[in-house]
């Protein structure tokens, strides 16, 4: 295959290292391997120097938390499943055998090396080490630089390194990422590595586990922790209203709030203030209509302030959908998930109707006036 690098890594290892399976690691020389993107979101291709497919990676309909992946080989068969810990401080994923969500079958975990870093630093964590004194393996680099290196344990042996490249015109590029294996590596726990490496990138939509529920803000689309712009979290551990406190990143001791959220999405109106003031930013609350909801679409109404940043607005209010939205929502994705193909035939039929039914009601129902009453210039509505 054109474009692979001839890059080794050294020193080798000198015996036989494996995680997955031992007919991963019985190559002699480095190898190297492509990572493509898929068809389809968080859908892989890995490829040898030859062009020859040796795995896939497909993600798991509706699994919005654990945000689940699986590898499988050339011939379709699970290799490993990769999924998020829940409630865990350092932002943990576990691997587990074939297809099995079963701790029996966990056969490595990797979590952050430290909450806060400079650098991405992942711990390899495998299941036999059970008092995670030390790590197995870490992972070090940054997408910024488009590199990662993999070593043995706390030492500086490399056994791997990957590089991202990107192909194709802006707007339709395609990822791919080269992956130099050494001698005596198990190349399909490399692969699982990385795979988990792109699941927690592409997961930091998603809040890290804490116990006030916190998101984190980046500029762009960084996700390097120098880069933070504010956080977000919940004011408290129980509560029966939103109260959600913003902290700038410079707010470092977070002794007080930079901002704050109150309100309730059940009463459709929430209102952001500055600090621990009653001094009003921004209000918004949602436009209900019946056929909006028999159709599942909801529309925002937001009113900003003179000389406040609406992005800033806007982004509060994404996340504030969003952690309503977080709570049970994969129980219920799960649960809901049709058990056969008849069931899924009988629910796109359901759906038909129901648009039908929306647009009927369209006509019959006066649709509210949610222009604002002061209907003062100053202020800008935004509908979203």
């Amino acid at each position: 295959m054109a474009g692979f690098p001839s890059t080794s890594i050294n020193p080798p290892v000198g015996y036989p290292i494996s995680i997955i399976g031992p007919q991963y690691c019985t190559h002699n020389h480095p190898i190297t391997l492509a990572i493509t993107d898929g068809k389809y979101v968080n859908e892989f291709v890995i490829q040898d120097s030859n062009g020859n497919i040796l795995f896939n990676v497909k993600g798991v309909a509706f699994s919005v938390i654990h945000h689940r992946r699986i590898l499988y080989d050339a011939a379709g068969t699970p290799i490993v499943t990769i999924q998020r810990k829940m409630m865990s401080a350092h932002d943990r994923w576990q691997v587990f055998r074939g297809d099995s969500k079963e701790t029996s079958d966990l056969i490595f975990s990797v979590k952050r090396s430290s909450l806060f870093q400079l650098k991405l630093k992942l711990d390899v964590i495998l299941a036999n080490n059970t008092k995670e004194d030390f790590c197995d393996f870490k992972l070090i680099g940054g997408w910024l630089e488009r590199s990662f290196a993999v070593y043995a344990g706390e030492s500086s042996t490399a056994v791997a390194q990957i590089n991202k490249t990107h192909t194709g015109h802006a707007f339709f590029r395609k990822e791919t990422k080269m992956v130099v294996v050494n001698p005596n590596i198990d190349y399909a726990f490399i692969i699982a590595l990385i795979v988990t490496l792109d699941a927690i990138q592409s997961s930091v939509g998603t809040p890290i586990r804490s116990v006030h529920k916190r998101w984190q803000i980046f500029w762009g689309e960084s996700i390097e922790s120098r880069t933070p712009i504010f956080s977000a979290k919940r004011a408290s551990l129980f509560q029966s209203k939103d109260n959600v406190n913003v902290f700038l990143a410079k707010n470092t001791e977070e002794s007080l709030c930079n901002f704050r959220i109150r309100g309730n999405w059940l009463d459709i109106s929430s209102v952001i203030y500055t600090g621990e003031s009653s001094t009003i930013v921004a209000k918004l609350h949602k436009n209900r209509t019946a056929p909006g909801i028999l159709i599942g679409k909801e529309r925002f109404m937001v009113t900003v302030y003179p000389n406040l940043d609406y992005a800033f607005i806007i982004a509060l209010i994404v996340i504030l959908d969003a952690i309503n939205s977080e709570d049970d929502a994969e129980d219920y994705y799960e649960s809901s998930f049709p058990e056969n193909l008849s069931q899924t035939v009988d629910v796109a039929e359901n759906v038909s109707q129901m648009v039908d039914a929306a647009e009927n009601l369209n006509q019959m129902v006066d649709v509210e006036d949610v222009a604002d009453d002061n209907d003062d210039e100053d202020y800008e509505d935004y509908d979203i």
